[in-house]
């Protein structure tokens, strides 16, 4: 055997030793054998290491936990029905032991206690006893189901397992409604817009389930129009966001609401606004066709395909230099 680690500080008589007496003795015990022998002074963290560093197993084996016939019969038979972890605080209850799940695991294995169906998952409730708690969870706590369970079909169900279970599935009780709860069609103020109470099972209500309340101005479009398509918006004309009449909405794009109200739609007399809509919507669609977008000729030095401002069709040199009181043209200033 090739010693590794410091041997330096063990003879060959020392090293014959520790690994004959590591059969038998602990560290602490082995250490102390050492040194009476030797006349040494080594300490056990040495022994300790040496022993690592040269992988020196022992054969004396470990201390079996042992079990009597009726703690061996008692996990035979609840491991066909119950899971390990539940084995393990059931048996430790009953017998009045401290076993660690690791011991209990152990000893199902060496003494070949086995399911032979472990590998696939088996329900743990049958389907009588499923459709037991599905029908009167809703009027019994966890304790008093699974206490009526026990005593109709003669098992040892827990509490816990029958929590666990109907966590799992989800199998919650119906919260009655509370009297404060807001009826459908209830309405209310929110950031300027009427909010409309609806049913849960609303498409709007199903894209975000922690809000029932909807714009009205969309429902009454969506009553008369179908669903607002994608990147569409609906916008008061008036620009009363609590007149939502029919015939104050009207149906843009993104595009048409960007310019108006870049074109100052919102401020505009109730006799222009018809006509600035239909502007704007004439704009982007000619826009839109050109694919031109804020590109194109500057309405003031006519360079061609430059990027210009959206209110007044110029290159933004032209409109700086005006900004700034100067020639666009030259940049002198007047």
């Amino acid at each position: 055997m090739k010693i590794k680690g410091p041997s330096r500080i063990f003879t060959p008589d020392q090293v014959k030793f520790i690994q004959e007496g590591f059969e038998s003795l602990k560290f602490a015990d082995l250490t102390f054998e050492l040194n009476r022998t030797f006349g040494t002074e080594f300490k056990v963290s040495q022994i300790k290491d040496f022993v690592s560093n040269n992988r020196i197993r022992s054969t004396r084996g470990t201390f079996a936990t042992k079990f009597t016939d009726e703690e061996l019969e008692f996990l035979r038979v609840g491991y066909q029905t119950m899971g390990l972890k539940d084995l393990v605080e059931r048996f430790n209850i009953l017998f009045g032991k401290s076993r660690s799940y690791g011991s209990i695991s152990t000893a199902l294995c060496n003494r070949g206690i086995t399911d032979p169906d472990r590998s696939v998952a088996k329900p743990l409730l049958t389907p009588e006893q499923d459709k037991f708690i599905r029908e009167n969870y809703s009027n019994s706590t966890n304790d008093e189901l699974t206490e009526e369970l026990n005593r109709l079909y003669g098992t040892n169900f827990t509490t816990t397992q029958i929590h666990r279970f109907r966590h799992d599935r989800n199998i919650q009780a119906k919260r009655p409604v509370p009297m404060s709860a807001n009826p459908v069609g209830h309405e209310r103020i929110e950031k300027g817009f009427i909010m409309v109470r609806v049913e849960s099972d609303h498409p709007r209500v199903a894209r975000d389930p922690e809000n029932k309340y909807v714009p009205k101005h969309l429902l009454v479009w969506e009553q008369a129009h179908g669903s607002v398509p994608k990147g569409h918006y609906v916008i008061f004309l008036d620009g009363n966001k609590m007149n939502c009449g029919l015939d104050n909405l009207r149906l843009v794009t993104g595009s048409e609401n960007i310019r108006l109200q870049t074109n100052g739609f919102k401020d505009a007399s109730a006799e222009l606004k018809p006509s600035l809509l239909l502007l704007t919507k004439i704009d982007v669609k000619i826009r839109d066709k050109s694919g031109s977008g804020n590109r194109g000729v500057c309405a003031t030095c006519k360079r061609p395909n430059v990027p210009r401002t959206s209110r007044t069709s110029e290159c933004y040199r032209c409109y700086d230099r005006k900004r700034r009181g100067a020639d666009p043209l030259t940049g002198i200033k007047l």
